[in-house]
């Protein structure tokens, strides 16, 4: 279920019902269980026939069997429970069901995750995930918020996770296309806000995208840097981005002291401002060339202070 965002008003765009394929046998909903349960650290231990009579009343809908799974482990039902409720529905009105118990899932998450105080606002992650309009890695998101304590974030986006709200895929975290329609109905600011909200993201963005785009032209005109650059051996999107904005910076650097020549008040300055930086970056990525890049940048910020570097 995909939505195009556009610049119009936002009310109407998802009127329609969650449709979820389903499985076409058993065996495939068994394996579909097994493996949720797996990933959640759900204790699987239910009759192999209850099961196959779960998957057969749920008509396959995998919508339908997680959120009854989390009702299930939240201790709210049981799966006799869940069958016998199950065995009164027809095959075209599960996807209605879906879209009801999906939606009070959604809502009372929210609603249990705000209760518990953290100082994290648990909208504004759906909306910047909605907006985003690709996955975001935990660092982008966490500077996008604001954030200052990391552990709650992470513990609100495994709650996220679990409750089938938002998608973790290969470190980068999604608005999960069950929950979109919701995110768009309940969670959108007015306009202005919105425009505003958007307005910060895309600039994020490109921010990101300028830093890469400078390391690698500088990569491919400078013979001499290439292999220093590919010494580095980022591993991941977020090292690459961290050195790209440790690259940058380094050239932001260099023209703000040479700005600030002879003025050690503006100099002290900027040597706050860029270690305030750097530790925006370093939390992105820990690797071994930041900490070099790092002592490479305050050199010269020590050197026309007249001071010596301590070790």
């Amino acid at each position: 279920m995909q939505f195009l965002l556009t610049s119009r008003n936002y009310e109407g765009i998802a009127s329609d019902d969650i449709e979820v394929k389903g499985f076409s046998d058993i065996e495939t909903g068994k394996s579909f269980i097994n493996e949720y349960c797996l990933l959640n650290n759900f204790n699987n231990d239910f009759e192999d026939k209850k099961i196959k009579t779960f998957i057969k009343y749920s008509y396959g809908n995998t919508l339908i069997m997680v959120i009854y799974l989390l009702r299930i482990y939240d201790g709210l039902t049981t799966l006799d429970n869940v069958i016998d409720e199950l065995q009164v529905y027809q095959n075209k009105e599960i996807d209605i069901i879906a879209d009801f118990m999906y939606k009070k899932t959604f809502e009372s998450t929210i609603k249990e995750i705000e209760k518990e105080g953290y100082n994290i606002d648990v909208k504004k992650i759906l909306r910047i995930l909605l907006l985003y309009k690709e996955g975001i890695d935990f660092t982008s998101l966490w500077e996008l918020l604001g954030c200052t304590d990391a552990r709650q974030l992470e513990y609100i986006l495994s709650r996220l996770v679990t409750k089938f709200i938002i998608v973790k895929n290969g470190g980068y975290y999604e608005l999960h296309e069950f929950a979109e329609k919701f995110v768009i109905l309940k969670l959108l600011p007015d306009q202005i806000e919105l425009k505003k909200l958007d307005s910060t993201i895309n600039d994020y963005k490109l921010k990101i995208k300028e830093s890469l785009k400078s390391l690698y032209e500088d990569k491919a005109n400078y013979s001499k840097l290439e292999p220093i650059l590919d010494d580095w051996k980022a591993v991941t999107e977020a090292e690459t981005i961290a050195i790209a904005q440790a690259y940058s910076e380094y050239e932001k650097v260099k023209l703000k002291l040479e700005r600030s020549r002879n003025n050690k008040d503006r100099i002290k300055s900027v040597l706050l401002e860029t270690k305030a930086e750097f530790k925006k970056i370093e939390a992105r990525s820990y690797h071994h060339i930041l900490n070099f890049k790092k002592e490479e940048f305050y050199l010269p910020f020590y050197m026309q202070m007249g001071l010596v570097i301590q070790n």
